[in-house]
C-alpha cells in the first residue's frame, strides 16, 4: 500500500548518478525517528562515506507538505559487482 504522505512520483527516483559517475541508489524516503534509525543502520552497515541523505521539498498536497514537516531520501553507493578474475591467485 503507498505511502499517501510521500508524492507517487517518488517511485519513479530510484537511483542517481552524482558528478563524479558515482551511482546511488534510494533506500528509505522519509522522516524523523524513523529516517533517524535507519540512516543509522545505513551507516553502520555500509560507512558513513558511502551514504548519502539529501533533504527533499515535500509536495504541498501530502500530509509532509501541509504541517511543514522536512521529508528526507538516504542513498547508499552502489559497489561495482567483484569480478571473478579479481578473485583468483595468478
Amino acid at each position: 500500500m503507498p505511502d499517501t504522505c510521500i508524492d507517487p512520483h517518488e517511485d519513479s527516483f530510484l537511483e542517481k548518478i552524482d558528478a563524479n559517475g558515482t551511482r546511488w541508489v534510494k533506500k528509505y524516503v522519509g522522516n524523523g525517528v524513523h529516517m533517524n534509525n535507519w540512516l543509522l543502520q545505513y551507516c553502520e552497515v555500509f560507512g558513513e562515506e558511502n551514504v548519502l541523505i539529501e533533504e527533499i521539498a515535500a509536495p504541498k498536497s501530502s500530509c509532509y507538505g501541509q504541517s511543514g514537516e522536512k521529508l528526507f531520501r538516504i542513498w547508499v553507493k552502489e559497489k561495482s559487482p567483484i569480478n571473478a578474475q579479481d578473485l583468483t591467485e595468478t
